[in-house]
């Protein structure tokens, strides 16, 4: 008996593969790129982030892990009197005014095409509450 060559298609031969695929579900249309508008305004910080990003300045967290500087900052949040958190809600309220007049100011002088949807979904679920 001689041995068939490397590249004979006695020995190339493939088993047939199965018929298992499953059929596939269309493609999702990518959602068209709507141009940004510069210098949209920032939705205001929580009351717990501006309670954060004022500890976080202070110099004793600064040689600490990020992830124990966020456990000791969350505790003291927790543990701060409701006399002291509404300084910070009084902050966001008036944050948040100002973000809404920025916004009616934009959305008036800038055309709706410019403005991207989802910003304004997210003022929307905003003024529901």
């Amino acid at each position: 008996h001689t041995i068939p060559k490397r590249n004979s298609p006695i020995r190339s031969r493939k088993k047939p593969k199965k018929a298992t695929k499953v059929a596939k579900e269309p493609k999702k249309k990518k959602n068209v790129a709507v141009p940004k508008v510069k210098n949209f305004p920032k939705k205001p910080l929580t009351p717990y982030l501006l309670f954060s990003q004022e500890q976080r300045s202070k110099h004793k967290y600064r040689k600490k892990q990020v992830t124990k500087t966020v456990q000791i900052i969350s505790k003291e949040w927790l543990a701060l009197p409701s006399e002291e958190k509404e300084v910070y809600e009084r902050e966001y309220q008036e944050n948040t005014k100002r973000y809404r007049e920025k916004l009616d100011v934009l959305m008036n002088t800038v055309p709706t095409s410019q403005i991207d949807e989802d910003d304004n979904d997210e003022v929307d679920e905003e003024e529901e509450e």
